[in-house]
């Protein structure tokens, strides 16, 4: 018997990553505001109940639109008490704009000149290599060498993965956040904390040697061999995301990943199904209402991983059967069956697609956290003869 334990650690930089050149500049201050902050201080006011009316005037606004002209000409700001009010009632999108976060909207729609235009250019798109991910795990091993017919193998692995919601390089992407990346930085897509497989071989213990049979009953009794795997994984991390924006840093909402909601409690939800249930959840809108869109003014971080997913574990079986025709020649009988058990992995906590990796909130309660769809491939077994010679 052989234990090892040992750690394995990755740290990479310069990956690539997708970025929207159109992306809101919201840091940009006039009148001792900035864009950020007078978006947030509008949005949360709107949030909190507040009539538009009653809403202050924001600086950056005032000083942005002062002097701000309609198509005809007429002063934009002309027939409301403020430009910030002109500002938000003119908003295309209204008061859901706001709270949901779509600045991208709201940018485009003012009167001011060297935006992008999207009649013109429908993404523009640029990569770029400042991506970063780091990866550590501690892993123990315990192996038996085969004897008496029995070999065993068992691996643990406790690990955690961050990145800044990796894609592959030739995904169509872009960050949340072009101007700062580690908005997004946070467990990793495929980020399983604990990981479990075993392994077990034996020769069963007929045939020769064992029985004082003939050597034809040898042949028949013999040979036998049983071979299993086991494997089980934790839950991955599950992004929420609110479907009506995916503007909460300005991002383009065509190649633009969504931003994370954040989860107000703090509390990391734990998809636990049972049989015969239809959603992820015991009370789905209890988990929903727990998370909100990430505010520009004040937050610094995307929410990431505030949900995980079902975990995941899996069967294997064989069974073969080695005879000993001649010195020569042999034949080698095997049954081997996938997931024997026939046991189903649920996949989905999201009403409008199956994901393990986010879900969507723009849509009724009932639907968030529903089952819809099944992980993996149900019982397969397969049969196979070979002769050597």
């Amino acid at each position: 018997m052989v234990l090892e334990v040992g750690y394995v650690g990755n740290y990479a930089q310069r990956l690539y990553q997708g970025y929207a050149l159109q992306q809101v500049p919201y840091m940009y201050t006039l009148g001792g505001q900035s864009l950020a902050k007078a978006f947030s201080n509008i949005a949360n006011a709107l949030r909190g109940g507040t009539s538009v009316a009653a809403i202050p005037n924001q600086a950056f606004l005032e000083a942005l639109l002062a002097t701000a002209k309609n198509s005809n000409g007429s002063p934009y700001c002309g027939g409301f008490a403020s430009c910030t009010q002109a500002a938000i009632n003119k908003f295309g999108d209204g008061t859901s704009g706001f709270t949901d976060s779509n600045l991208l909207d709201f940018w485009q729609g003012l009167p001011i000149t060297g935006g992008s235009d999207s009649n013109q250019v429908l993404d523009s798109y640029i990569i770029g290599s400042h991506g970063r991910s780091n990866y550590n795990a501690g892993f123990l091993s315990l192996r038996k060498q085969t004897s008496a017919g029995l070999t065993f193998n068992f691996n643990y692995t406790l690990s955690h993965a961050f990145d800044q919601v990796g894609q592959n390089q030739e995904s169509l992407n872009e960050a949340s956040d072009a101007f700062n990346l580690d908005r997004d930085y946070g467990s990793a897509q495929f980020d399983r904390r604990h990981a479990f497989t075993t392994l077990v071989t034996y020769d069963l213990p007929f045939g020769r040697g064992r029985f004082s049979s003939s050597s034809v009953a040898n042949k028949i009794i013999g040979g036998w061999n049983v071979a299993g795997v086991w494997t089980f994984g934790s839950g991955l991390p599950i992004d929420v995301y609110n479907g009506n924006s995916c503007q909460e840093w300005g991002q383009g909402a065509f190649f633009g990943n969504c931003s994370g909601m954040i989860s107000v409690s703090g509390k990391v939800w734990t998809a636990s199904p049972h049989s015969g249930e239809k959603n992820a959840f015991a009370d789905p809108a209890a988990v929903q209402a727990d998370f909100r869109v990430p505010d520009i003014g004040t937050d610094g971080r995307n929410g990431r991983g505030f949900i995980r997913s079902y975990s995941r574990w899996n069967v294997d079986f064989g069974v073969s059967k080695t005879t000993k025709i001649t010195e020569r020649l042999s034949t080698r009988f095997d049954c081997q069956m996938t997931n024997v058990f026939n046991h189903p992995m649920l996949l989905g906590t999201g009403g409008f697609y199956s994901s393990d990796m986010a879900v969507d909130v723009a849509g009724p309660a009932s639907a968030f956290g529903a089952i819809n769809a099944q992980y993996n491939a149900p019982r397969f077994i397969q049969f196979g003869l070979r002769f050597d010679f």
